[in-house]
């Protein structure tokens, strides 16, 4: 003890009580006349960690936000003096490097710091867009000789590109397509598909403007299926690529609104209420199934009012950068089409051989190279997928598929989709509209359903979740196990759609896209508001019908 006051002696004189005569009892206290008993913190216990208050858990902040970092303490040892906050780098969900530090003097006992007021780690001056991200803190009472706490749990936070702006629901953007006349013949030529089959259309040059940002030569081209899609003499969906098709550069350079390289927009044909797909999507979200964002759009090609659309986030890269860290965004994606089951018979004869009911989405090019920790862009890692289903023994499949696939966002699509009657995705009937990813970090694959028009209507095709189409669920329902882990997400996700209350939801939707429906000159018929009667009718009688199939089978 003495030791300790002979080391620091001067330096608490002047931090303590700069003024005042000290005098050291040995007690473990040091004693003043203006401030008897002062904790000597040397002999004392370090406080309880802080916790963090703000960011909150997982928060999304915009790029022109204001970051704020503040914590709460907990101790009775008297007045904060100091705090400290880090920002640390994080992949895959652990923090791997430190990026950003602050101290903080006379914190309080609620420390809080912006961002500007502390300094970056060489190499980093400011923090990247869809990057994740931590912050801790810590902070100790007293003087010189007090000891900090424990560092707080890290709080995970991101910031956004900017396109969470896009996919504001409660805003109807306008989005403008300028198409020449040979664009106009060439896109219009090939918009309907020779049949329910794969069809691969190229982009074509036009002008595309968007939330203020015009994009001249922009990539242009009619999408949708043998049922959705409609020539440019009807309401047509459009995909839109930003880079400049008419550049003469080999790989021009790539060109985004708020962060977006890619424009989707359905045009709703196959449901006239305009309520399904919002609505369905809103359900996968609630329920942990990874599925793109979307909101409401008005559609004008070459200065004409085509109609009320849904801008619905492409599933590229970034989606996957969105939902996944560093090299687990990495991964292959591919798309199943029109009765594409996983199973042997649908993949190619070659790992880098042609497309069959499966179509890879990213491809190696000049312009596009695999990262070396990712996967190879070949068919490889999914005929490995499928023939790792397919090699499991009957009465040994579960849960060995839990292994390699992501069980619980499957279990939870499979009740998702019973309970909206979904029979164009991936677990029933049609076996269509669904993207399979592999995630390269955990070797786990992941179904992400799209496409959702023909949900919430059992009169067209009723489903029934005990008869599945998917060679994933069948062999499920095959072992008692795996059925049982079925019925009681499927008992959860029937709650959680009560708890919603959807009905409210497809109102809501109703009063909002009302009048623009009613301005759509290319929309297809004028019972908007009987459709819209039909989903809610639906909806209301959907949790008797689940819970019949629950008890038909003993749950």
């Amino acid at each position: 003890m003495a030791k300790l006051i002979d080391l620091y002696s001067v330096r608490l004189l002047f931090t303590l009580v700069p003024t005042t005569l000290v005098f050291f009892a040995c007690d473990g206290k040091v004693t003043t006349p203006d401030a008897p008993d002062i904790p000597l913190c040397a002999v004392e216990k370090p406080p309880a960690p802080p916790s963090i208050v703000t960011p909150g858990d997982r928060e999304l902040f915009q790029p022109e936000d204001a970051l704020r970092f503040e914590a709460m303490v907990a101790t009775d040892l008297g007045e904060t003096r100091e705090a400290e906050f880090e920002l640390h780098l994080l992949s895959n969900g652990q923090p791997i490097l430190r990026v950003w530090s602050a101290e903080l003097v006379d914190a309080g006992e609620a420390p809080a710091i912006d961002l500007d007021e502390g300094r970056f780690e060489p190499g980093f001056v400011a923090l990247d867009t869809w990057q994740s991200y931590a912050v801790r803190a810590r902070y100790r009472d007293g003087g010189e000789l007090c000891d900090y706490s424990e560092w707080s749990d890290f709080r995970e936070f991101r910031i956004d590109d900017g396109s969470e702006a896009l996919f504001d629901e409660n805003v109807i953007r306008d989005l403008e397509i300028e198409l020449g006349q040979e664009s106009f013949d060439l896109i219009d030529a090939e918009a309907e598909p020779p049949g329910c089959v794969p069809y691969h259309r190229p982009y074509h040059p036009g002008n595309v403007t968007f939330d203020g940002e015009t994009f001249e030569g922009a990539g242009v081209r009619v999408k949708g299926g043998c049922g959705s899609s409609r020539d440019l003499s009807g309401k047509a969906s459009f995909k839109i690529n930003l880079n400049d098709y008419t550049s003469m550069d080999t790989c021009p350079a790539t060109r985004r609104v708020r962060g977006l390289k890619r424009i989707t927009v359905n045009n709703g044909v196959q449901d006239r209420s305009h309520t399904h797909e919002r609505l369905a999507y809103d359900f996968y979200d609630l329920v942990g199934v990874p599925v793109p964002r979307r909101a409401p759009v008005r559609v004008h090609v070459n200065n004409e009012l085509w109609g009320l659309y849904l801008h619905l986030e492409s599933i590229d890269r970034r989606f996957l950068q969105r939902r996944y860290e560093g090299i687990a965004a990495e991964g292959m994606l591919y798309e199943g089409t029109y009765f594409c089951d996983m199973t042997p018979n649908n993949l190619p004869g070659d790992p880098s051989g042609p497309e069959t009911c499966f179509g890879s989405k990213f491809a190696e090019d000049e312009c596009s190279t695999p990262n070396a920790f990712g996967d190879p862009y070949t068919y490889a890692p999914l005929i490995s997928f499928i023939n790792r289903i397919d090699a499991l023994a009957d009465g040994a499949f579960y849960p060995a598929i839990t292994q390699f696939v992501d069980f619980d966002a499957y279990l939870s699509q499979w009740a998702a989709e019973t309970i909206m009657n979904h029979w164009d995705g991936a677990i029933f009937d049609i076996r269509n509209n669904y993207r399979v990813y592999h995630d390269p970090v955990y070797d786990k694959w992941v179904v992400i359903p799209t496409g959702m028009d023909q949900s919430w209507n059992a009169g067209q095709r009723p489903i029934d979740p005990w008869l599945p189409a998917n060679i994933i669920a069948r062999r499920c329902l095959q072992e008692k196990p795996c059925e049982d882990a079925f019925a009681a997400r499927l008992k959860e996700v029937l709650t959680i759609f009560e708890n919603a209350d959807f009905a409210a939801k497809a109102e809501a939707i109703r009063t909002q896209i009302a009048d623009d429906v009613e301005a759509d000159p290319r929309k297809e018929g004028n019972d908007f508001s009987q459709r819209v009667d039909n989903t809610i009718s639906f909806i209301e009688g959907r949790p008797a019908q689940v819970n019949a199939w629950l008890a038909e089978h003993g749950y």
